[in-house]
């Protein structure tokens, strides 16, 4: 009976895993070294689109909110690595899932904080592609952020004011000038 239903769970398992195409991936095992999701339909308010094409040597993604005070304490975080990496190819970007008339004032009252590229993704596509990538117990809600090397690979995730995303920004700088 123990034999039959191990392989019940087996077989339902590669099923699963065989019918799905990469569009409808489980995400659940996404973890540093992976290709991250596409960043695509974004409607930039800011600053230049992502682009994993070589353009930049790091980009740093994080998701956030009008609505969410952390995120509104991030923010001059993340303006400070612009300004400080940006001439080594980093791009700092800011998505939120709300729309335009909720964002643009926002940013008009808020702008001298957020000094980086800022893009809508009102439905939530892109941010939905990245954070349900992990465990429930990982990301436990927003601002989330996502180190990114120029080839679109995961370098590091977490919180924007861990100190942790500065010490893997440097690393995948020197690594990229390595490269070059």
């Amino acid at each position: 009976m123990i034999r039959h239903a191990f392989a019940i769970g087996l077989l339902t398992t590669v099923i699963i895993a065989c019918g799905s195409d990469d569009s409808s991936r489980d995400l659940s095992g996404y973890a540093e070294g992976d290709r991250v999701p596409p960043v695509e339909n974004v409607e930039y308010l800011q600053g230049p689109p992502v682009a994993f094409d070589g353009t930049h040597n790091a980009t740093i993604i994080e998701f956030w909110a009008t609505w969410c005070a952390p995120c509104k304490e991030s923010a001059p975080v993340l303006t400070a690595l612009q300004e400080k990496y940006g001439d080594q190819g980093v791009i700092v970007v800011g998505l939120s899932d709300e729309n335009d008339a909720t964002v643009k004032p926002y940013l008009a009252a808020n702008g001298k904080d957020m000094a980086y590229t800022i893009g809508l993704d009102p439905d939530g596509v892109v941010q939905k592609a990245f954070i349900e990538g992990y465990s429930a117990e990982e990301i436990n809600g927003i601002p989330w952020a996502f180190l990114i090397d120029s080839k679109g690979t995961l370098v590091w995730k977490g919180h924007p004011m861990e100190e942790e995303l500065e010490v893997q920004l440097k690393l995948l700088l020197e690594s990229e000038g390595d490269d070059a």
